[in-house]
């Protein structure tokens, strides 16, 4: 790695049969060298931060044994269809290029792990979903406007990460993920969570801030094992009633919302940390003195008059935000 490598740097015979990983990132090839394509043992190359600009339409007899192939920071604008012969391959990044779509990627039926953000990435392939082994799907900071319906055949999936984009829906067809543990749509421009979400029982955190939400369905009451929900910055005027129907939420983000109130319930949930950050709020409901699990505790930039007493019955209470409160003269001791 990062040896001024180009092109024509690897001789035409170079040939080590039982190499198996070869780290070639930092240098200034602009393809795969041929040479590579002959190496009949490789499981993972490594050619980011490159100028690979392209990728050739035969890729040899490596195509058949390849693994792992990172391609990030680069200079990719599209992929070709010999992506394909990468029958192996379980692992690729592709992060950092300037890949307007990812067509050709979905012919990679052995994939179990795919980067592909920070690419500007407008389109996705109709059958994306044939990548029916991936578990890990990174498509962080681009402009994709939707996610295919087909999404709903990735069934293994565990980790789905989507924020920064410019998506405006979620796909019915996302109750296929029954398996997936993580979901982050933050930073889009949703304006409605469908109930079909609420299939998606083995969810342990959802990360819906930034959007344009004005409430949750009821629906997600069947998110039973949910531990984070993260739903800050959106148009919430009160707190969705489903979240309190959530018995293993852990962790609530609701700061920067236009909320006056937190209903009794708050009570039920066990809470270790709660953010009501740049609400509407005045005052605390004497309920939340019971949830005693809470560690950390958010209330800054809102209208208390006076501190909250039912702070003060927080055992367990570690860090106290509650600054930007003008009413607020004195803190007790």
């Amino acid at each position: 790695s990062f040896n001024g490598l180009v092109d024509t740097s690897l001789p035409e015979d170079f040939y080590l049969p039982s190499l198996t990983v070869l780290p070639l990132c930092g240098n200034k090839l602009t393809t795969i060298p041929a040479p590579l394509l002959k190496l009949s043992s490789l499981r993972n190359l490594d050619l980011r931060f490159n100028q690979v600009a392209s990728i050739p339409d035969d890729l040899g007899v490596v195509a058949m044994t390849l693994r792992c192939l990172k391609l990030s920071n680069n200079r990719l604008q599209s992929l070709p269809t010999s992506m394909s012969q990468l029958v192996a391959l379980e692992e690729l990044d592709l992060s950092s290029n300037s890949l307007e779509s990812l067509e050709n990627v979905q012919g990679l039926t052995k994939l179990t792990s795919l980067h592909a953000y920070w690419n500007g990435t407008i389109t996705l392939p109709e059958n994306f979903g044939d990548l029916v082994e991936l578990r890990e799907l990174y498509l962080t900071e681009n402009a994709i406007n939707a996610i295919p319906e087909s999404i709903s055949r990735m069934v293994n999936l565990r980790n789905f990460m989507a924020h920064y984009n410019d998506l405006t829906s979620i796909p019915a067809g996302i109750s296929g993920l029954i398996n997936l543990n993580t979901l982050n749509l933050a930073e889009n421009d949703l304006t409605f969570v469908p109930p079909e979400l609420a299939a998606l029982t083995s969810l342990t955190r959802l990360d819906l801030r930034a959007n344009i939400l004005p409430t949750l369905p009821s629906a997600l009451s069947e998110l039973r094992i949910l531990a984070v929900l993260e739903i800050g910055d959106n148009n919430l005027l009160s707190i969705p009633p489903v979240i309190f129907d959530m018995p293993m939420l852990t962790s609530l983000n609701l700061f920067s919302n236009g909320i006056s109130m937190i209903p009794s319930a708050i009570a039920k949930l066990p809470l270790t940390s709660l953010n009501l950050s740049f609400n509407q709020l005045l005052y605390l409901p004497p309920e939340i003195s019971t949830v005693t699990t809470l560690v950390y505790l958010r209330l800054e930039g809102n209208f208390f008059k006076t501190f909250p007493d039912e702070v003060v019955s927080l055992i367990s209470l570690k860090e106290l935000a509650i600054g930007s409160n003008r009413g607020i003269k004195e803190i007790p001791p």
